[in-house]
């Protein structure tokens, strides 16, 4: 069996379902003396019953992280968003000392990809051409790791799911699980996907990172503008020409991003369901801040009730216009006059659905304005 540097992460649908546990003070678990190999596959995704076996790499990664992930959260506490960036990378390092592959228990950074990432994908070649294989990976956070190990026998592919309490001694039981996948495979931009069942659809996971100097542009200037139906990002517009902006619904998707729930701020229309009255104040000074839009082209939208001078807005809940799709800034152009374009692109395992072009212009304050966006040919939402 040909063994590909063992490593880290895995399943983004398994990521909703892993909760950070609070871990104990016990010393770190020395690695054992021997190794036992893994469960063998089943089908489906059960917990196992029995205690797992210690994997001796596995054990090691463990020794590794607790010496530094309890010097850190001694400081800091045990909410690893909250380290900052050089502990941080402190904390993976030291678990990529050991030559497999690792990333930060990190939510919404999927940009980061996993440090050591080769390994992964001389796996999924290896898979590829219908060779037995093996690998894995790791996730490391500021109270447990979780182990995620491949296996390719066969023409058969099965994945194992630990994770280790660094109180513990061993891996929990009651965490551990063992499914079989249907495929897997290495993209060229970058994502491994796999399926669960030749009847799914892929799931998906980056795992090169992208440039250092893209990291957290899709957070903090993609985002806002990304769900609640908002097409900000799946249209052409600019200054001159945005009348076919949906300014309904981008101010509920901003107001989000700068913690305005519209049910937990505003009072609700009671012949309208979901629909709530807001004051113009509000809505103009809010979307006026961020776009090339002003309060009088504002109040010829159909909500806008003059009488009461406020808005009516209504929430839907989900992501919207990017439902089930993972976007990602993967280019950025300055300009002269100080704005930047970036380039997003809307990555979906199944369908890669879109390429568009933002532009921002940043304040020396920290905020920001949209100026203007455009689609690629051939991608419109």
């Amino acid at each position: 069996m040909m063994m590909y540097g063992k490593s880290l992460r895995a399943v983004c649908a398994l990521l909703c379902c892993l909760t950070l546990a609070s871990c104990g003070k016990a010393p770190a678990p020395a690695a054992p003396e021997s190794s036992v190999p893994p469960a063998a596959a089943e089908s489906g995704s059960v917990p196992t019953e029995e205690a797992p076996a210690v994997d001796e790499e596995f054990a090691r990664v463990v020794e590794a992280a607790v010496p530094v992930a309890r010097e850190i959260t001694a400081e800091y506490g045990e909410v690893i968003a909250a380290f900052p960036e050089t502990k941080r990378e402190r904390l993976l390092a030291a678990v990529t000392a050991l030559s497999v592959p690792a990333k930060l228990w990190d939510y919404g950074n999927s940009e980061r990809g996993i440090e050591g990432w080769q390994a992964i994908a001389e796996f999924c070649e290896a898979f590829r051409r219908g060779e037995d294989a093996e690998t894995a990976w790791y996730w490391v956070g500021a109270e447990e790791a979780a182990q995620y190990r491949m296996t390719a026998a066969d023409g058969t592919l099965s994945r194992e799911y630990r994770c280790w309490k660094f109180g513990d001694t061993s891996p929990s039981s009651d965490s551990t699980t063992v499914e079989t996948l249907s495929g897997v495979k290495f993209r060229e931009d970058g994502w491994i996907e796999w399926s669960r069942s030749p009847d799914e659809l892929p799931e998906q996971e980056r795992i090169v990172p992208l440039p250092k100097e893209l990291w957290g542009l899709c957070e903090k200037y993609v985002m806002p503008v990304a769900g609640d139906h908002s097409n900000v990002l799946t249209r052409d517009w600019d200054a001159e020409n945005h009348e076919d902006v949906w300014w309904e619904f981008v101010f509920v998707s901003l107001s989000r991003s700068v913690g305005k729930e519209l049910f937990d701020t505003y009072e609700a229309v009671e012949d309208a369901y979901d629909t709530y009255e807001v004051p113009a104040a509000d809505v103009e000074g809010l979307l006026t801040g961020y776009f090339p839009v002003t309060a009088e082209e504002l109040r010829a939208l159909p909500n806008y009730r003059p009488d009461t001078q406020t808005y009516r807005m209504q929430y839907f809940q989900g992501s919207g216009t990017f439902v089930g799709g993972d976007l990602e800034v993967t280019d950025k152009t300055d300009h002269p006059d100080g704005s930047m374009t970036l380039r997003v692109d809307w990555v979906r395992p199944d369908d890669w659905s879109g390429r568009y072009y933002l532009t921002v212009l940043p304040g020396e304050d920290g905020s920001w304005k949209y100026l203007g966006n455009r689609v690629e040919p051939g991608t419109e939402g």
